[in-house]
């Protein structure tokens, strides 16, 4: 099926410039590529966010506050890492 979108200029052209990188004629095909993988990222993430609803409950409330603990020591070393 054929659609008609709108790209601003400097988007098509990354996508032309990518499309001509993978060896394919026009931008069509990246166009597909792109719409799929957001359509399965959303899928993902919201069958993601099921299963850690499910867990609501699953760790007492020190393993919490353990893990608690070592996210804000790995954000705090993350922090100080050089570039």
């Amino acid at each position: 099926m054929r659609i008609t979108i709108e790209l601003p200029d400097d988007l098509r052209a990354k996508v032309m410039a990518l499309g001509a990188r993978r060896g394919y004629r026009g931008y069509g095909r990246v166009i597909i590529e792109a719409v799929e993988h957001y359509l399965e990222s959303l899928e993902g993430g919201e069958e993601r966010l099921r299963e850690v609803l499910a867990m609501s409950g699953s760790w007492s409330a020190s393993e919490a506050e353990r893990v608690r603990a070592g996210v804000a020591e790995a954000r705090a070393a993350y922090g100080k890492l050089e570039p």
